[in-house]
């Protein structure tokens, strides 16, 4: 937690915020941790904290299968760790076939077919052995930047881009844009996708809020007609028939359309900026935020981390079937792991 005093490597991070056409940067310093080694367990640990890979790993997606945590980085590619042993394999333009090191998020169908999507090459399916690429030269999607890919109950699975969305069906696509939806998708700048319960999707935008999309029926919200703060969704998470998500100054869950609003003034979070969430059986929430990482207990309360992450900006955040909790940084990658929890090294 943040009261813990040794910790030597330091980051400063340029951020920039944007009020209309201003661009405003801001310089933070944060510390954090260069005890970080590459390798396999047993590695350093810190208030329940692991770190393992490059600090050079600028990671923007992950998933899990049944043996392995799949990264999708901004510089190095897709990477592969092994659950048991937290080796990692990396995948790049250099080490194998893939087209493109910048990659954006990823999505594993089953062991065999992972969905990755790119900055510059548009969507990415591998089998384990080679990689294929779907992109807009071949029609599949109408941008080939690709933020964002949910798979739905029915095996379909949907891409959200920079130009709009794109649902692949049995070898064919659809597209979405605010052209052929008659401006029902107001914002063809897809950030997030998740698939409700009840199967419907939702769709975050960056400059136009929120969108739900069930059957052919398309719902829109914005700043001005909800209780939204800000326009850019940016994570989904379903809990409890809750759904949970994110945009640039709050976070929020929905119940029964009933809205509550969280900010850094009406609770203990690190940052209100969340890039991701999750949320064990036991509701205990675990928070990937811009400024550090936050776990909210119904028993404890609050706790916030930074000094013991590789970087304070946390993209990503998964629970694995051993209630290990995997946090993607922009600077590597970090295994949390709560009290009564038991670690496979």
């Amino acid at each position: 937690m943040t009261e813990v005093p040794f910790f030597r490597g330091w980051v400063v991070q340029l951020k920039s915020y944007t009020l209309g056409l201003l661009l405003l940067p801001v310089v933070a310093v944060f510390s954090c941790r260069d005890d970080i080694v590459d390798g396999k367990w047993p590695l350093p640990e810190i208030d329940g904290w692991y770190v393992l890979g490059s600090m050079h790993d600028t990671i923007r997606g992950m998933d899990q299968s049944a043996q392995f945590i799949w990264i999708a980085t901004q510089n190095n590619g897709l990477v592969r760790c092994s659950k048991s042993d937290g080796s990692l394999k990396y995948f790049n333009t250099t080490t194998s076939t893939l087209p493109d090191n910048f990659l954006t998020s990823v999505l594993v169908e089953h062991e065999s077919s992972i969905w990755i999507g790119s900055e510059h090459k548009g969507l990415i399916h591998f089998d384990g052995d080679a990689f294929e690429i779907f992109d807009t030269t071949s029609g599949y999607l109408p941008h080939h930047t690709v933020r964002a890919l949910a798979l739905d109950s029915t095996g379909d699975l949907w891409v959200g881009t920079l130009g709009g969305l794109a649902k692949l069906q049995g070898g064919h696509s659809t597209h979405y844009t605010s052209q052929n939806t008659n401006g029902q998708l107001p914002d063809p700048l897809i950030q997030s996708l998740g698939v409700a319960p009840d199967g419907s999707l939702w769709i975050g935008t960056r400059t136009s809020g929120l969108v739900h999309l069930q059957g052919a029926q398309w719902k829109h919200y914005d700043p001005s007609d909800s209780p939204l703060t800000d326009p850019f969704i940016r994570t989904f998470f379903w809990h409890d028939r809750t759904m949970w998500f994110s945009s640039f100054q709050s976070f929020y869950s929905i119940k029964d359309m009933v809205w509550e609003v969280f900010s850094k003034e009406n609770t203990g979070i690190v940052s209100p900026y969340v890039n991701d969430l999750a949320i064990t059986d036991s509701a205990r929430k675990y928070f990937a935020t811009h400024e550090g990482f936050s776990i909210w207990d119904p028993e404890g309360g609050w706790k916030n981390f930074v000094e013991e992450l590789p970087h304070p900006i946390c993209e990503q955040v998964l629970i694995d079937e051993n209630g290990l909790v995997w946090v993607g940084t922009f600077g590597g990658l970090a295994v949390y792991k709560p009290e009564g929890v038991d670690a496979p090294w």
